[in-house]
């Protein structure tokens, strides 16, 4: 068996976890807490919480280790491209899931700004391309990594990592009131032991 050189797409995924949640906990200060999935059945890496909180959203990592280079008419654009397959039956658009999307910044050994927290329902109706084979569809992101952009993903947009915190707990935040339960609530039920 030969060795093969340069990282591997399982070390590219946990090395994008890892980040994900090493800033996400840096830029909360710690409010923001992430439980990783002992398996990955049902395609979440992480169940995301407020600290205090019992219900979050769960988080689909998604990485890419280059940047796709295009042309607008005046200028070199650069783009985020990632591309994975998704079982038809797997497809999940309940709102309490989320993609995160980034590249990677392999000089700084980082996440390259800007990065993307987008609802699965988003992802499911703008990125499939191509028709079904085998019982998968395949989706593809592609978003402009320009300052100016003005693609459908600039809301979507984590334009520092010190945002990364703010941006999971808005995520968070957008749940209906019926599917959070929030402290004093926790504190009642907690009370009745």
């Amino acid at each position: 068996m030969t060795a093969r050189r340069g990282l591997t797409d399982v070390q590219q995924g946990i090395c994008a976890q890892q980040l994900f949640t090493s800033y996400g906990t840096l830029a909360s200060r710690g409010q923001i807490e992430f439980n990783p999935a002992l398996t990955d059945d049902e395609r979440r890496d992480f169940e995301v919480h407020i600290r205090g909180e019992y219900v979050g959203i769960a988080v689909q990592v998604k990485s890419a280790l280059n940047v796709y280079h295009g042309r607008s008419t005046h200028h070199r654009v650069e783009y985020l491209n990632i591309r994975f397959p998704i079982r038809t039956t797997r497809i999940d658009n309940d709102p309490r899931f989320w993609y995160f999307l980034t590249g990677f910044d392999l000089p700084k050994l980082g996440l390259r700004v800007p990065m993307f927290l987008v609802p699965a329902v988003e992802i499911h109706k703008h990125c499939r391309y191509g028709p079904v084979r085998k019982g998968h569809v395949r989706i593809t992101f592609l978003a402009s990594l320009e300052d100016k952009s003005h693609d459908r993903w600039v809301r979507y947009r984590v334009a520092r990592l010190g945002d990364l915190g703010s941006k999971l707990e808005a995520a968070i935040r957008t749940l209906p009131r019926s599917m959070r339960m929030d402290r004093d609530l926790a504190a009642q039920l907690g009370a009745l032991r």
